[in-house]
């Protein structure tokens, strides 16, 4: 498999199917000549292929707070599911569970991120909260 969302070699293995059909079991050579089959697990793999990056790069040795943010923020972006309205809100409600506000404090301030990817809401409610902060601890 190469990157590019697509199953290589199917013709190949296709052809080793046909020649060897009498040798190889009758569950299996359906699977492989399963043309919907193929195109299943390749959306399947578009879906699953940006969560294996944004886990990758949050895996990372040395990785921060503020990578998770962006690697959830990348990760809204690069989901080819997204246009599914449920999902969406899945992976909303997901974000709002693991992201807190000091991830999202760390991003804005990380010199690498500066905070670039959140939205114009998510950024007034930090500073709101940032602002009030300090306005308490000042008393």
């Amino acid at each position: 498999m190469q990157k590019g969302r697509k199953i290589y070699r199917l013709k190949a293995v296709n052809d080793i199917c046909e020649t060897h059909r009498q040798v190889i079991d009758a569950v299996g050579h359906p699977k492989v000549t399963n043309v919907a089959l193929k195109r299943s697990a390749e959306d399947l793999l578009a879906r699953l292929e940006p969560i294996a990056e944004a886990l990758d790069s949050v895996q990372r040795d040395g990785s921060t707070i503020a990578d998770a943010v962006a690697a959830w923020k990348k990760l809204e972006d690069k989901l080819p599911c997204l246009g599914d309205r449920t999902l969406k809100q899945k992976i909303k409600a997901r974000y709002e569970q693991a992201i807190s506000l000091s991830h999202k404090l760390a991003y804005v301030l990380h010199p690498q991120y500066e905070g670039r990817s959140l939205s114009d809401k998510e950024k007034r409610h930090l500073y709101m909260l940032v602002s009030d902060t300090h306005t308490w601890c000042q008393l």
